[in-house]
């Protein structure tokens, strides 16, 4: 008999990811993301009480040690910002009934057990933000310290500091409670079949799936039928760690533009009875990860190697507002500003020929620019020589928004 076939989705959306993984524990997203909000609602006032303590606490004595540089200051202001935060979140909790008690009591031991310790603080964190050059100089007056005491509230790079920290307290906290908790209330059976049609109705991702298997007739996969139920226990747990990552970095990205651009590739391989999301981090400045020697794409040669013998549907669901932004930008440094906004003021003709001839004449003015594709195909090539299976590929863009031209030109 023919062996099954096996699928896997590449894309670089964290929102991709959570919907996948919501189609399994549907509850876990609505659990997260209320969460996150509360997390909103305090962030701001807790900063302000740390600084408040500070100022008080240098007013008293200015000489302290906790004030020699601005590392010290930092520190001290996220040891107290991280305390007030936790404090007003478990209250939050508490009103708003979004954990059991029993989660409550476990949570609150995690945290001030280890969390809320003085090796919570990581110089390491601190210094890929901002240089130690910066943060480790000697601060010689009262006016020095007061000084960065009080605009570190409007310091972009130390906000990013905290909202990291804060987001290592959210994540840490959830993966440990779901550790020690054997029936932690992500995974309660009527919750999440409560919220699974709806999840079904709503999700962009199941959308994106089944119009690309559409299009190209294409057998869709049996384990988007029943998910639930045909997911272990254990399979839960690895996908409920990893979506309060993606949750958190989607977060991140949305809410606070100006400091977070987190850039990630996710694997999401399917098959008759096992799922497995393979998450890459990229680091890097590339539109693909280049770093083939990770661990996670190991994972994915691994996976490619083992079913080696069964037919693969590869299917692309990618943003492309990172790529716009390379190839734009190249073109803008490259025709300055006045000539750039010339072009793209012009009312191109509706006829082919004659448009891509203009075209050509402009982009031949630049023969310099590096090829677009230099930054694409290396991983694409690196792909194609590990897929060892009969494959059938399909690509989907996902549609720009507007908002993008803002952060090209600005």
């Amino acid at each position: 008999p023919a062996l099954y076939p096996f699928h896997i989705n590449i894309t670089n959306r964290h929102q991709d990811g959570i919907d996948d993984i919501s189609l399994i524990i549907p509850y876990a997203k609505v659990f997260l993301e209320a969460h996150l909000e509360i997390t909103k609602c305090i962030f701001e006032d807790s900063i302000k009480e740390a600084i408040e303590k500070q100022l008080n606490d240098f007013t008293k004595c200015p000489s302290d040690f906790d004030f020699k540089n601005e590392k010290l200051i930092y520190k001290s202001i996220l040891l107290s910002f991280i305390k007030i935060f936790v404090m007003k979140y478990i209250q939050c909790c508490l009103n708003q009934k979004t954990l059991k008690t029993d989660e409550i009591i476990v949570l609150i031991r995690i945290l001030f057990e280890s969390i809320l310790s003085e090796a919570f603080f990581e110089d390491e964190k601190l210094d890929k933000i901002i240089p130690k050059e910066i943060t480790e100089k000697l601060l010689n007056t009262e006016k020095e310290k007061f000084e960065v005491i009080k605009s570190s509230i409007k310091d972009k790079a130390f906000k990013k500091f905290l909202l990291e920290n804060v987001f290592v307290v959210f994540v840490g906290g959830f993966r440990v409670l779901d550790k020690y908790l054997t029936d932690f209330s992500v995974y309660n059976a009527t919750k999440n079949e409560e919220y699974l049609n709806s999840e079904i109705k709503n999700n962009e991702f199941l959308k994106i799936i089944k119009k690309i298997y559409s299009k190209n007739a294409w057998p869709l996969s049996a384990s988007y039928e029943n998910r639930i139920m045909q997911t272990t226990k254990i399979s839960k747990k690895l996908l409920f760690k990893e979506l309060c990552g993606l949750i958190c970095e989607n977060y991140q990205n949305k809410n606070y533009r100006d400091i977070f651009k987190k850039k990630i590739l996710t694997f999401n391989f399917d098959e008759n009875e096992h799922r497995l999301p393979v998450v890459i981090r990229n680091v890097s400045n590339n539109i693909f990860p280049n770093d083939w020697s990770s661990d996670e794409l190991l994972c994915f040669r691994g996976i490619l190697e083992r079913y080696s013998n069964h037919t693969l549907y590869l299917s692309f669901s990618l943003s492309i507002e990172d790529w716009l932004i390379v190839f734009i930008r190249q073109i803008f440094s490259k025709f300055k500003k006045e000539r750039f906004y010339k072009i793209v003021s012009e009312d191109f003709p509706d006829a082919e020929a004659v448009r891509k001839e203009i075209l050509k004449k402009i982009f031949g003015e630049i023969p310099e620019i590096s090829p677009f594709c230099d930054d694409i195909k290396p991983f694409l090539v690196k792909l194609k020589e590990n897929l060892k299976s009969q494959t059938y590929i399909s690509f989907y863009f996902d549609k720009v928004e507007d908002s993008i031209f803002n952060d090209i030109i600005t």
